[in-house]
């Protein structure tokens, strides 16, 4: 089963040794790895999964089409437009990597890479692209000075909010998930639904985020003063 809280990586490289060698090496970073071969059927996965994928990483020469095209292709699908990329691949001529970084990728890794290096710069990516994502998906900040938590959720209700408020107070948590404005659970560190409720209706202070999509912890280091 996936996590919603794991970062997905699509890997394609048309060697099995390649792919699955970086795959482990992503796997034990904690990233859940959707493996390729096939550049086509890579491209069928994209249009057709309904899971978010957070990075492309791809081979450049292959056979049945070669990095540059795959990363045209996988543009032309609105749910990925902005998807990072990374080319992964053992060619070293300057004019490739200046057409490729023309194309929109991210970084260009150039193989043999020692393994330290790749995963760091692997995990660089993601957090740049996370926060970024993450800082695009806020509607509203605030405190307890501007909004209560029956606020919160009425705000969220009115603005038919697809997401989520998480409430910092002091060492603990609250997060408030919405579905078109309907309020779907509640719940803080150790209690749930009404519980959590009343318990966050009497802090005297927090701060709080609302934002569009699924809920990452991530999110709390936007809630720093």
């Amino acid at each position: 089963m996936i996590s919603q809280n794991k970062t997905n990586i699509l890997l394609l490289d048309d060697d099995p040794d390649t792919l699955q060698m970086y795959a482990l090496l992503l796997e034990k970073q904690g990233f859940y790895i959707h493996k390729f071969l096939s550049s086509v059927d890579a491209l069928s996965f994209l249009r057709f999964t309904n899971i978010c994928i957070d990075l492309i990483i791809t081979d450049l020469n292959m056979p049945e089409m070669d990095g540059l095209k795959f990363l045209e292709q996988a543009r032309g699908i609105q749910k990925h437009f902005s998807t990072p990329f990374i080319f992964l691949t053992a060619l070293s001529d300057q004019s490739t990597i200046l057409q490729a970084y023309k194309f929109g990728v991210v970084d260009y890794i150039q193989k043999p890479v020692a393994n330290d290096l790749f995963t760091a710069k692997i995990s660089a990516v993601i957090n740049s692209y996370l926060l970024n994502t993450l800082k695009s998906n806020i509607l509203l900040k605030g405190s307890r000075r501007t909004f209560s938590v029956e606020e919160i959720i009425a705000y969220c209700e009115q603005e038919q909010v697809s997401g989520y408020a998480v409430i910092a107070h002091i060492h603990e948590q609250g997060l408030l998930q919405f579905e078109k404005g309907v309020l779907k659970s509640i719940s803080t560190n150790d209690l749930k639904e009404t519980a959590a409720f009343e318990k966050m209706s009497v802090w005297k202070e927090y701060r709080f985020i609302i934002a569009r999509g699924n809920y990452n912890p991530a999110m709390r280091q936007f809630l720093a003063r």
